[in-house]
């Protein structure tokens, strides 16, 4: 075969390395985006432009020509940006070193932490939104964060920092609750709490716990009576006396942390009840949640709460704390929270089951077990019987015509407390597998009697 002719044209170097890095990039560029009509060839022999299929003369050599050549910088001058960028690296990685000397000494009052100026964001401040307690600035941890800048708890659950956006400001004061279900095993110094908004659910679990348990529930029926328990410091004198804490479950020796006639606190009451706990004695809460069709509310909570309020999102509105105005989703999300979170939820319609639950978490042992390993089954024998007989005569749930004008007009005005009910019934779904005895709980955290210590 004839060689091929190159029709006069000289053919161009594969490697040439004199091409201008300038125009080559603007080439590939070209090459990428085949729609683009200009690219630059900077061949040495024809220096031109191709525009749409037509070579042009390129005029940018001519002018680099007529132009005075800019004197290179000496080699031991340092451009102004590679200052910048050198001397920014070296401050972040030596700012701690700075906070660690200035946090030994005295100076340490005078200066806040010098890596937190730099990454705090303009506007921030030095103490942040939050607002920290009184004598606040004197909080210092380990690492020397000094000040407001120090997102701290104090022991009576306020949460006080930088932060007042977060779930510890806005969930409180339900932050004094335990998480049922990720604070496992129950502690000892943890407090039973029963919440009933309901006269019907408060006397057949207060039934319960009297008969077969023979527990000892403190009774506050009132916001007056749980001002006058938290002016008495309730819990803490409870512990001194040995009805709670590490001491009562010591006392009693039983298989793997039991109790026997356990003490429960009891209230209407939730937010209020709430900060009777602390940091030293959280409340562990269990409670039962009905439709809205069934509700049957606690006196006491009508006083606190306006009349519509009755009528419209009863329940939302007693969790989110909102008595009256429009709800959200905010309050509806405060409220799922406190359900799906802090406490052991218990349905009307297993009220039996619910109730033997209870128990079991708690480790409460029956009038009548022995609380030992080899009693579990004749103690959830008797437990059961118990229960069953105690909540026998205990009213039903009543069901209603979907289909009725009236319901949609209840619906209208319920629906953020309907929504509130499912989240319950899921609740007590999801809890048959996270919500286990006490017994268990020691096992499988490697604290039971049978571990080795």
């Amino acid at each position: 075969m004839p060689p091929r002719s190159n029709n006069g044209k000289k053919r161009r170097p594969q490697n040439n390395h004199r091409e201008s890095s300038r125009y080559r990039g603007t080439a590939g560029t070209s090459q990428r985006h085949h729609d683009s009509t200009v690219f630059f060839d900077d061949d040495d022999s024809e220096r031109k432009i191709r525009l749409l299929g037509i070579s042009l003369p390129n005029p940018l050599p001519n002018i680099r020509s007529m132009l005075p050549s800019p004197p290179a910088p000496p080699s031991n001058v340092t451009l102004p940006a590679k200052v910048v960028l050198v001397g920014g690296f070296a401050v972040l990685l030596l700012a701690p070193l700075f906070d660690s000397y200035l946090g030994g000494g005295s100076l340490s009052s005078f200066f806040p932490p010098l890596h937190l100026l730099l990454l705090r964001r303009a506007g921030g401040g030095g103490g942040g939104g939050g607002g920290s307690s009184a004598g606040g600035e004197n909080n210092n941890d380990e690492n020397g964060i000094v000040g407001a800048a120090l997102p701290h708890v104090t022991n009576d659950g306020k949460f006080h920092g930088r932060y007042p956006n977060s779930l510890l400001t806005l969930f409180y004061p339900f932050t004094l609750f335990r998480d049922v279900v990720l604070d496992q095993p129950v502690d000892p110094s943890d407090v039973p709490f029963f919440w009933h908004a309901h006269v019907s659910d408060e006397v057949a679990v207060k039934a319960v716990l009297s008969r077969c348990y023979d527990a000892e529930v403190v009774e506050l029926n009132s916001v007056e009576d749980v001002e006058r328990a938290r002016g008495m410091n309730l819990v803490s004198s409870l512990v001194d006396r040995g009805r709670l804490g590490p001491a009562a479950v010591e006392a009693d020796g039983l298989y793997n942390g039991q109790r026997r006639r356990p003490l429960v606190i009891a209230s209407p009451h939730i937010r209020e009840a709430a900060e009777l706990f602390s940091q030293d004695n959280f409340g562990r809460v269990f409670s039962f949640y009905r439709h809205p069709i069934d509700y049957d509310v606690h006196p006491s909570l009508r006083k606190t709460l306006p009349p519509e309020a009755g009528a419209n999102n009863f329940m939302t509105r007693l969790l989110s704390d909102v008595r009256a105005g429009p709800l959200s989703f905010k309050e509806l999300g405060t409220a799922k929270q406190v359900i799906r979170q802090t406490t052991i939820a218990g349905t009307r319609d297993l009220l039996a089951e619910s109730m033997f639950r209870f128990g079991k978490y708690y480790g409460w042992v029956p009038v009548g077990g022995s609380g030992t390993r080899e009693g579990v089954e004749s103690d959830d024998a008797i437990a059961r019987a118990c229960i069953e007989d105690a909540v026998r005569d205990a009213p039903g749930e009543r069901y209603a015509d979907h289909d009725s004008p009236e319901w949609h007009a209840f619906y209208e005005a319920n629906k953020l407390d309907c929504e509130l009910y499912e989240i319950a019934r899921s609740t007590w779904r999801a809890q048959i597998q996270t919500i286990i005895p006490l017994t268990l709980q020691k096992r499988r955290a490697g604290e039971g009697d049978e571990d080795e210590k």
